[in-house]
This record gives C-alpha cells, sequence and structure tokens, in this order.
C-alpha cells in the first residue's frame, strides 16, 4: 500500500510521506532547510488533522487502527 501512495504522489511532493523522509532528503543535502521545515510543518498538521477526521468519524473505536500486539511479552519482542 505504501509503495502505491509512493507511486501515486511522487510528482507532486516527492513521495515525503513522513518527517523522517523529509530529514532524510534534508540530510543527503537533496532538501533545503526551509523548504524541509514547511515540508515538516506541514506533515505534522495533516497527521493532527487526520486523527480528528478519524476521531468524528469513528467516535466509539478506541485503537483507530492502531497495530497492537495481540501475543505475550517475548512473542511481542521477538516480532
Amino acid at each position: 500500500m505504501v509503495l502505491i501512495v509512493i507511486y501515486a504522489i511522487v510528482e507532486i511532493s516527492g513521495a515525503h510521506l513522513n518527517p523522517a523522509a523529509s530529514i532524510g532528503f534534508f540530510v543527503a543535502n537533496r532538501m533545503l532547510f526551509n523548504k524541509t521545515f514547511w515540508y515538516i510543518i506541514s506533515q505534522i498538521l495533516g497527521t493532527i488533522l487526520a486523527s480528528i477526521a478519524l476521531k468524528s468519524l469513528f467516535p466509539e473505536a478506541m485503537t483507530l487502527g492502531e497495530t497492537l500486539p495481540s501475543g505475550g511479552i517475548m512473542q511481542t519482542i521477538i516480532m
């Protein structure tokens, strides 16, 4: 799914899906600080707005699609 999203938005945003990608581009000198800063601000605001939208659409959901371990602590650590 992530690969499909990358291919879908690569021409628009360079496939910066999260701040880690933007920081990686900055560290590799492929992006200026000013642009990196605004990308990260936009990503954080987008995440907050998406979370608010999900919470308003599914108010009864406690985890909202969060990945939670289903096994014991050792199985979780090993996996």
